[in-house]
């Protein structure tokens, strides 16, 4: 495949309902130094055709084959694993980047770049939460989420992810640590932000909220508001628990931590968040 300074990969599923709207913010940004690069999922609407849609229209926009289902985080990883880039950036079929997303996140990383070379390097961004209509729910995810407290401070990524996948943009060395994916890869933006800070990377935040984050029905994650009540956490321990113990042997597969340290530092984030 062409070499481009940033490559924006996309995994689709069914997405047809708001794909057109991504697609056409993408196309109209102020950047126009990128390749996009589709795999799907196996839809079953008209995902397919809308990507060989603009595959005909815009010559930097490329459909990858790929005759597996292998779900959001996978599919990511196995995407990443075939485009080769300075950069690269990945995008939800359901949102909206704010016109200037790669020219800002993208002028970070240039200025970044100059002073921490040859090192793993993560940029990524806030986003304002809409619902299905664009309407505002949250004028920050960060804030909505209360990861605005930790956000700043690498040393909690092991803990907490703050980054969020439709935000980021990683640069070579961070990918060649992140296509070397475990099983246990709970989500590819949690997995490539825990890579990088594992081996001497950097994570820097741009306190700049660039992408529309709708949340809806079908959403694979979203945005969650925080609460830490006790009947909250009574009503959803078992999730809790899963999700925990998943979290733990992600990032115990590649930086190692007791189970005491692990349960420590979540109980320490509860009074920091």
């Amino acid at each position: 495949m062409k070499t481009s300074h940033i490559a924006i990969l996309l995994t689709t599923y069914n997405g047809e309902k708001y794909l057109s709207q991504l697609l056409d913010s993408i196309v109209n940004q102020s950047c126009k130094n990128w390749d996009l690069y589709i795999r799907d999922d196996q839809s079953t609407d008209n995902t397919y055709f809308l990507i060989e849609q603009y595959t005909s229209l815009y010559s930097n926009i490329h459909f990858v084959v790929d005759g597996e289902k292998r779900g959001a985080a996978n599919g990511f990883i196995w995407l990443l694993s075939h485009v080769q880039s300075e950069c690269y950036m990945f995008c939800d079929q359901d949102d909206i980047w704010l016109p200037s997303k790669i020219e800002r996140t993208y002028g970070r990383y240039v200025e970044v770049s100059k002073k921490k070379a040859n090192i793993p390097i993560v940029i990524h961004t806030d986003l304002i939460v809409v619902d299905t209509n664009l309407k505002v729910i949250a004028s920050s995810f960060w804030e909505y989420t209360r990861l605005g407290k930790i956000v700043d401070d690498q040393s909690y990524i092991k803990y907490c992810n703050s980054v969020t996948g439709c935000t980021m943009l990683f640069n070579n060395c961070a990918k060649q640590y992140g296509i070397k994916a475990s099983s246990n890869v709970v989500m590819h933006d949690s997995w490539i932000a825990i890579v990088t800070n594992a081996n001497h990377g950097t994570i820097i935040p741009l306190h700049e909220k660039l992408v529309l984050y709708r949340q809806h029905t079908s959403n694979t994650l979203g945005a969650k508001k925080y609460r830490m009540t006790l009947r909250h956490i009574l009503s959803n321990l078992r999730r809790i628990q899963n999700t925990n113990v998943a979290w733990f042997k992600m990032v115990n597969s590649i930086s190692k931590m007791t189970v005491m340290d692990y349960i420590c530092h979540k109980i320490i984030l509860l009074f920091i968040k």
